[in-house]
């Protein structure tokens, strides 16, 4: 009996002994070396998520930069379909009694060159205004102002806005012209104005516009930043007040 309980307490040990070994923890180490796994596979997770967040500034700032060139695309279309109205075809002439000098006078296009357009045509209230495209600085900007009763081409209030960033065109080794201007022929006009070469101005019957935008973010991959062409062709539908006889007169 007494060595049954013997052998009886050497197995309750054993047991007491098997449970403590099942029961215990992961070692320092261990704890460490699994740290370290997550550290590193966190820091890759990081790696990639920043990688994807740039990627989308860079497409959002290219998307932005080209989306503000189309607009003001539009818009130089639009206004160069209206130049040159209202003009001495659809009012009475007896109420223009300052000549192409007249508020109430829409002329049509008063200058261009590679970088400038200068016409008049109307605003939301019919009112005629001056308008003015300028490239300056590797900025498109406008200028929109009621036409003075001075000259269309120096007497015109000046006030220009910016409106598309990074243009391209006069940037080296780039000299693609943002305006060149055509002939029904299909003849490019040279730059001209109303001072200096009324007639030539008087026979422009269409403009190509061309812009050339660059985005403000680089491209992860390359490094360049993006880059697009917008191109369009606008007819000139009204005629020009500048000179007479030619194919574009109003007389």
């Amino acid at each position: 009996m007494w060595s049954a309980s013997e052998n009886g307490g050497g197995t309750l040990r054993n047991d007491r002994h098997n449970r403590y070994r099942t029961v215990a923890g992961f070692t320092l180490l261990e704890l460490m070396v699994v740290v370290l796994i997550l550290t590193v596979m966190m820091g890759v997770v990081f790696q990639q998520v920043d990688l994807v967040q740039k990627r989308a500034r860079a497409e959002q700032s290219k998307l932005d930069a080209f989306q503000q060139a189309r607009d003001f695309l539009d818009l130089m279309v639009r206004d160069i379909h209206n130049s040159g109205y209202p003009n001495v075809r659809v009012q009475d002439v007896s109420q223009i009694t300052h000549g192409l000098n007249d508020p109430k006078n829409a002329i049509g296009l008063v200058m261009v060159n590679n970088t400038e357009l200068r016409l008049e045509t109307f605003d939301e209230q019919g009112k005629v205004i001056a308008v003015v495209y300028q490239l300056n600085a590797g900025t498109l900007k406008r200028s929109q102002a009621i036409k003075n009763d001075a000259s269309p081409l120096t007497g015109q209030t000046l006030s220009l806005q910016p409106g598309v960033e990074n243009v391209q065109n006069q940037v080296p080794p780039n000299n693609t012209a943002i305006f060149t201007a055509y002939k029904t022929d299909g003849s490019t006009v040279g730059p001209a104005d109303i001072n200096l070469s009324p007639s030539s101005i008087a026979s422009i019957k269409s403009i190509e516009i061309v812009l050339q935008v660059r985005g403000n973010v680089p491209d992860l991959q390359t490094g360049l930043y993006p880059a697009t062409t917008l191109r369009s062709v606008v007819r000139v539908i009204n005629c020009s007040q500048a000179a007479t006889g030619q194919s574009n007169s109003c007389s």
